[in-house]
């Protein structure tokens, strides 16, 4: 029999275990030992942890840019909205900022565009869209704002790209939809004849 030595720590069980493989041999005692080892992870489940990460991260990314997506075109519409409450309300209190003796006629909300059947803009700024006042001399621009990146207004399917709003009770000339659309999705902003603004 070959002389081998064994470095362990002092417990009752590395002796029992010394003694047993002393007297079975050294082979059976080396395969004893070897099943308390630990191993580590292969190639193979570490390409199927990283692939299964990876595939959460590009779901995650595409959730986020939809997400992102329809935020954006979320708040365009609700401050095409608040433009044209902006207006309503204005021309109902009749806030007259009209210069000289011109006689006030309302407020309008404009949609700037530059295809066939667009109105004229008066903003020097290249605005989305602007509220202007109505006044008997000419309509005079009063603010405007521009739409975000990839939004803009669909003046093919919307049915009105001028509304005005007449004093005291807000009644809508030009009443009808508004649609800003970014790719394929789109919001709708309904204006009834009565100033609803939906």
């Amino acid at each position: 029999m070959s002389n081998f030595t064994f470095q362990l720590p002092n417990s009752k069980f590395y002796t029992s275990c010394l003694l047993r493989c002393l007297q079975t041999g050294y082979s059976l005692c080396a395969a004893k030992f070897k099943k308390n080892t630990q191993r580590g992870f292969t190639i193979i489940e570490l390409l199927v942890v990283i692939s299964i990460m990876a595939i959460i991260a590009v779901v995650s990314i595409a959730s986020f840019s939809s997400y992102n997506t329809s935020q954006k075109l979320t708040t365009a519409a609700l401050n095409v909205k608040n433009m044209l409450q902006y207006a309503k309300s204005q021309a109902a209190s009749q806030v007259n900022t009209c210069p000289g003796s011109q006689q006030f006629a309302g407020y309008e909300v404009l949609m700037c565009c530059t295809q066939a059947g667009c109105p004229t803009c008066n903003n020097t700024k290249n605005y989305s869209y602007e509220t202007d006042i109505m006044c008997s001399g000419g309509n005079t621009f009063v603010s405007g704002e521009n739409l975000p990146v990839g939004v803009t207004v669909d003046t093919k399917n919307s049915t009105t790209l001028k509304l005005q709003f007449a004093p005291s009770f807000g009644n809508v000339t030009g009443a009808g939809t508004v649609i800003v659309k970014q790719g394929t999705s789109q919001k709708s902003i309904v204006i009834s004849s009565t100033g609803v603004i939906q």
